[in-house]
């Protein structure tokens, strides 16, 4: 049967789809969060740097320093970072460097960053020099991180419009579109399809040359499955199925690439949402274009033809 064909196939599309986007969702659920609390806390780096070093300038000791940094940062995630700091210097007497670097309790490790890190390891060097050049390098990093901040806002604004644009495509327009190909190329080989066998009857009854009806035959098709089409309507979803995951997939790649980078897990969480929107999308497209235009057009050919 066709239909049955026909649904089987677009149900191996579905598979396909929602099996890329669970491995994609599922992998990446628990991550995503962490990785939103990293950008927070970089986001937040700048405000936090300039509050220790202030606190730092005023002479008082470091940990006090950072006691006060924590309390004016409070409902900051970076303030945890001080606080730690803070409390392994007052339990264990470590110097500035060991509080943030040792392997086993340091402050820096429960936050998987590299700027972080980065930026706290030439904060630590330069305290080894006096706490006024801590103190200037506080300041320094901190006005470079916000003007690093309103760049990155201002390029994000920017593309805002392009990548709002490429959702759009990957998650509604491209899916829709391939969904109406798919419906409109099965009712064209339908009415070839039907035309082809009318045409061969018609030669053979007027006495043609068997080689007509079967050169007509070959062009037209004499069956929707036994036919001579080179390419039927189930192969035919299935390679437009195909073509649309790897549209959803390569624009979310490049919306992934855009925001944030080489980002593994936005890339994955991005890919599990547009490819759940879109064959969603895909599938709504080719059943309705099917009820409205295809079962209307089946009943004007076999009437007629």
């Amino acid at each position: 049967d066709p239909s049955q064909s026909m649904t089987f196939s677009v149900f191996i599309i579905m598979a396909a789809s929602f099996g890329i986007a669970s491995y994609c969702w599922f992998d990446s659920k628990d991550k995503i969060g962490i990785r939103n609390d990293i950008e927070k806390i970089e986001d937040e780096f700048s405000v936090a740097l300039f509050q220790l070093g202030n606190q730092i300038s005023s002479g008082k000791p470091i940990e006090t320093s950072m006691d006060g940094a924590a309390e004016n940062l409070t409902g900051m995630k970076i303030a945890t970072m001080f606080n730690d700091a803070s409390g392994n210097i007052k339990r264990f007497g470590f110097t500035f460097d060991q509080a943030l670097f040792d392997k086993k309790v340091g402050a820096v490790w429960k936050y998987p960053s590299k700027l972080v890190r980065s930026i706290m390891k030439v904060v630590s060097d330069s305290s080894k020099k006096g706490m006024k050049a801590a103190s200037s390098t506080m300041m320094t990093i901190s006005r470079y991180l916000k003007g690093m901040h309103d760049v990155k806002g201002d390029v994000r604004e920017s593309l805002g419009e392009t990548t709002s644009s490429m959702s759009f495509l990957a998650t509604f327009l491209a899916p829709m579109i391939s969904g109406l190909t798919v419906t409109m190329a099965i009712i064209i080989l339908q009415i070839l399809t039907k035309l082809g066998e009318q045409i061969s009857t018609i030669v053979v009854d007027q006495g043609g040359a068997g080689m007509s009806g079967m050169q007509f035959g070959f062009m037209f098709g004499a069956g929707m499955n036994g036919g001579a089409l080179p390419l039927g309507p189930v192969e035919f979803q299935m390679i437009v199925g195909i073509y649309m995951l790897e549209t959803v997939i390569i624009l979310a790649a490049f919306m992934n690439k855009i925001e944030y980078g080489d980002d593994a897990i936005g890339l994955r969480q991005g890919i599990a949402r547009t490819l759940m929107i879109g064959v969603i999308v895909y599938v709504i497209s080719w059943y309705f274009t099917g009820m409205i235009f295809g079962d209307p057009i089946s009943r004007l050919l076999t009437p007629t033809l």
